[in-house]
């Protein structure tokens, strides 16, 4: 039986905490895995939109290739602040390629099919990236604590 990508949820502190260790980069994480599935997505879909979609064709492109860069880039950073700053800004290009998807549904360019599809991927990157943000905040946390002698 295949694992699911839910599996993590029930794994004991000790697996979960041995997963993270073996994040060597950017391209271990799913989170980024996930953001470049979807960015190649909307580069297909991008194909089949009318001339007269260029310019949000283009638009649609960059943002979703926006998500998965601001991702690595936190990632190789040595500094646990920009990482979050990079993982803040990746939740904003989501927010961005959500309103640009409606934009290129609303229009008839992305099938009602296709869209959805975008958007409930999207809002799984969302939550996979403030679940991400959630545990360095807390990781931070715990060794500013240990750090004051507490």
């Amino acid at each position: 039986m295949a694992e699911s990508d839910n599996d993590h949820r029930t794994a004991p502190a000790s697996v979960t905490a041995q997963a993270r260790r073996m994040i060597r980069d950017h391209r271990d994480l799913r989170v980024w895995k996930k953001s470049m599935h979807i960015a190649t997505e909307c580069e297909q879909l991008c194909a089949l939109f009318p001339p007269a979609g260029n310019t949000l064709a283009v638009q649609l492109k960059s943002i979703a290739h926006a998500v998965p860069a601001r991702i690595e880039e936190g990632q190789a950073s040595r500094s646990l602040a920009v990482y979050l700053e990079m993982l803040a800004s990746a939740g904003e290009y989501l927010h961005e390629l959500e309103g640009v998807i409606i934009q290129s549904y609303g229009k008839g360019w992305i099938g009602v099919e296709s869209g959805d599809r975008l958007l409930m991927r999207v809002a799984d990157i969302r939550r996979m990236l403030t679940h991400l943000v959630d545990s360095l905040e807390s990781a931070r946390g715990k060794r500013g604590r240990a750090g004051n002698g507490s």
